[in-house]
């Protein structure tokens, strides 16, 4: 469903950083899920820790 519209004219457009990305056909607008799976947060919060710690 379209964040901006309400509509259910939605495709996927892929993924970017393991947050999907979707574009509506009736608005024209794309927008991106909020949650990312949980593997990939796991992932980039040791990223993020592990680098902070070295600096």
């Amino acid at each position: 469903m379209c964040i901006n519209c309400k509509s259910k004219n939605v495709i996927s457009k892929g993924s970017r950083r393991g947050i999907k990305r979707y574009f509506c056909n009736d608005c024209k607008t794309s927008f991106s899920s909020k949650r990312r799976p949980e593997y990939l947060q796991e992932i980039i919060f040791k990223e993020y820790f592990l680098q902070r710690h070295l600096e």
